[in-house]
């Protein structure tokens, strides 16, 4: 009898010793990302299958098994040591999962269990909802902005849906001339690396000397759950520098919504306006003509427009055939086939 209160509390021993740690933020992204938690092992090194099941309402959706995966004492990490195999199963779920190799929004739940070949295995599930983020959208400074400002405060949208426990990180660095902005992320020491924000803007730190005349900076923000990153924004840039700037922006910015109901826009040279970009990176497609009559006028600008919020600035005082105090139509081609029109005065002379 004692032998087999001591083989049965052995045996609750051993079950507690495999720990799975799973961060639902992380974790449950993807196919892939199931693969990426860590487990513990307050035992000592073992052998046996990693398997892991992934449902949805009671229905299976994926398993995953790594047989001889060999457990070593303490943190693993790198759960793909041992003979991997994918299996999906025959349903609508598991086909969008096996085609994307990402889950669908909805409530799942996943297994991990790990049957040792010598011991007790061990087995944990966890519930979670898998929920498609919003790309991290810096929105100010905007991206090949010239600023002013040489102590500036930075913005973005925040991510959607939000992240339990999630705090954002932003790393601001200094462009060398001839950089590229990834190579200054790499090579170059940060400017600001402030952690631990917990709101969609940074005021600049004051413990960090001002930006400098001249000098081009890029910044980056992320979005972090126990030090790990969950998603990053692009990289953009931006000068300080805004002698041009300041005449450029004697107007205030309107919303272009705004402007296509009809209101009379004051050009002093330029037309500057916002613009919700849903789409990537592109050229801003747009034409100008006399209200009156005439053709479109030829050799516009080009202007870049990124993904998200722009502040479109169209520099107009070296375009042939703008004549002052005449009445013009902006026209804007968005990308999938929608126009927004603006009427403008043109007053300036050179």
């Amino acid at each position: 009898m004692r032998l087999i209160v001591l083989l049965l509390l052995l045996a609750g021993k051993l079950q507690a010793q495999v720990n799975f740690v799973f961060i639902p933020e992380i974790n449950s992204r993807s196919v892939d990302a199931l693969m990426n938690i860590k487990v513990m092992n307050a035992g000592g090194t073992d052998l046996g299958d990693l398997q892991i099941d992934v449902k949805q309402k009671g229905i299976p959706v994926v398993r995953i098994i790594n047989k001889n995966f060999r457990l070593v004492s303490g943190m693993n990490t790198a759960l793909r040591n041992g003979q991997m195999s994918i299996s999906f199963y025959d349903n609508q779920v598991a086909r969008i999962v096996r085609q994307t190799g990402r889950f669908s929004e909805g409530e799942y739940e996943v297994c991990y269990s790990f049957n040792s070949y010598h011991s007790i295995s061990s087995n944990e599930c966890y519930s979670f909802d898998a929920a498609v983020l919003f790309p991290l959208q810096l929105a100010e400074p905007f991206q090949n902005q010239n600023i002013c400002e040489l102590r500036p405060d930075f913005q973005w949208n925040p991510v959607f849906p939000a992240v339990n426990n999630a705090t954002y990180s932003l790393v601001l660095v200094e462009v060398k001339p001839g950089q590229a902005p990834q190579e200054a992320f790499a090579y170059n020491l940060p400017v600001i690396h402030q952690k631990y924000i917990n709101t969609n803007m940074l005021i600049f730190p004051a413990s960090v000397k001002s930006l400098e005349e001249g000098k081009k900076y890029a910044w980056r923000v992320s979005l972090m759950t126990a030090e790990t990153v969950v998603i990053r924004s692009d990289i953009w840039t931006f000068t300080c520098g805004c002698k041009e700037e300041e005449e450029r922006f004697n107007f205030v910015f309107k919303d272009i919504e705004d402007l296509s109901k009809g209101d009379f826009y004051v050009s002093n040279g330029f037309v500057n306006f916002y613009l919700k970009n849903y789409y990537s990176d592109t050229d801003l497609n747009y034409t100008i003509s006399p209200i009156n009559a005439g053709k479109p006028l030829k050799n516009l600008p080009k202007v870049k427009i990124s993904k998200g919020d722009n502040k479109v600035s169209i520099d107009l005082r070296n375009v042939k055939n703008m004549k002052f105090d005449s009445q013009y139509i902006l026209t804007i081609h968005m990308v999938n086939g929608d126009k927004k029109t603006l009427r403008f005065v043109y007053k300036y002379e050179k």
